[in-house]
């Protein structure tokens, strides 16, 4: 299991290599789980493997959280335009638009609060 910023080294590896996984967080975990039995010496038996003896691989330690993977995988693509897939662009253009509508809610809210300070009433 690697820490973050190793885990970001690993994860921009995968991403420039393999095009599917930058947009398939499922494939990635895939990708780097395989590599990190792989270097413990266990891919032998990874079709053996059961999905509760993966879970509990995860859980003790001996590969990485799907959650760091994630979190590694957001950074990298932040840092590195290479590694970005196809749905980068449209979730800053939703991130640019959730951003813009609570500020919009934050101005109605301030309006709602000087008109009720001002009337004595609430809307």
């Amino acid at each position: 299991m690697a820490d973050l910023s190793n885990m970001i080294e690993m994860v921009k590896f995968v991403l420039e290599k393999n095009i599917n996984a930058r947009d398939n967080d499922i494939m990635l975990q895939k990708v780097i789980h395989y590599n990190e039995y792989k270097r413990k010496g266990m891919e032998y038996n990874l079709k053996q493997r059961t999905w509760l003896e993966h879970l509990e691989d995860i859980a003790e330690g001996v590969i990485s959280k799907p959650e760091t993977i994630r979190r590694a995988r957001r950074k990298c693509q932040e840092l590195h335009p290479t590694t970005r897939g196809k749905k980068y662009a449209s979730r800053k253009a939703k991130q640019s638009e959730v951003k813009d509508g609570l500020k919009q809610a934050e101005i109605r809210k301030e309006q709602d609060k000087t008109q009720t300070s001002i009337w004595g009433v609430q809307n």
